[in-house]
């Protein structure tokens, strides 16, 4: 069991789960208000990312019981490495077509 302790209010919180395989590819967008925090229920996956003020790109390997935040304005996807359940949650109370901006990174 893990328990999660956010630093303020947490809204649209959502279960997700990614495959491995060609084209099993979460996220390829940014957000321009919302910071997002992904934890890893279970699984191997790899989150890349760019940081559209700064320009800098990379990438980290998480696995169960890892947690990530993603600020606003960094482009981001998600790859199953292995069947890979996630829990997401966000800072901002903004819908999501208002907030997410399409973004492919390579």
């Amino acid at each position: 069991m893990a328990v999660l302790h956010p630093s303020g209010p947490v809204y649209n919180p959502a279960y997700f789960d990614v495959r491995p395989g060609e084209g099993n590819i979460r996220g390829q967008h940014y957000h321009k208000r919302k910071t997002e925090t992904f934890y890893v229920i279970s699984g191997h996956c790899r989150i890349c990312y760019l940081d559209l003020e700064t320009e800098e790109t990379g990438s980290i390997e998480v696995r169960q019981g890892d947690m990530v935040t993603i600020l606003p304005r960094c482009a981001h996807r998600i790859e199953a490495l292995e069947f890979c359940r996630v829990i997401e949650f966000s800072t901002e109370d903004v819908g999501y077509s208002e907030d997410t901006v399409p973004y492919e990174i390579g």
